[in-house]
């Protein structure tokens, strides 16, 4: 006697195709490729905003130390850190690992200003169109 046979059945398994896959790189690829393209230009934005936070800090303890000894000589900012007004050596540089530089007293178009705290931005080559100002008042 033989067994009874039963009809195989079969399940319709779903898989993904060679071309369906292929799809789904290139997507991936276009979209590495986009973010590749942008991203030099957002790190530089942000170690733009990032050197900006740090002109408004020694600001802050220039104003500070200002109301005790007056303003410090040009290029002077290292009295800071000595007397503590700043906590470390590298608060006093840019995003760029770059000096700030610091003049007093100052001109800002042609009106005077008590002083500038100027960065040569990502070229580091100061008087290009990348340089990054503060003085007093412009947040007003």
């Amino acid at each position: 006697m033989h067994a009874p046979t039963q009809p195989i059945r079969r399940t319709a398994r779903r898989a993904f195709t060679i071309i369906e896959l292929m799809v789904v790189l290139l997507l991936i690829g276009v979209l590495m490729g986009i973010a590749a393209i942008n991203l030099p230009g957002v790190i530089n934005r942000g170690k733009e905003k990032a050197t900006r936070a740090s002109m408004q800090v020694i600001a802050t303890a220039l104003q500070e130390y200002q109301m005790e000894h007056g303003y410090p000589s040009n290029n002077g900012l290292q009295v800071l850190v000595d007397q503590q007004y700043l906590t470390k050596p590298s608060d006093l540089e840019d995003s760029w690992d770059q000096p700030i530089e610091f003049l007093a007293p100052s001109q800002v178009g042609g009106t005077d200003v008590a002083y500038t705290l100027r960065s040569a931005g990502k070229d580091q080559q100061f008087d290009t169109p990348d340089d990054i100002i503060y003085w007093p008042g412009m947040d007003d």
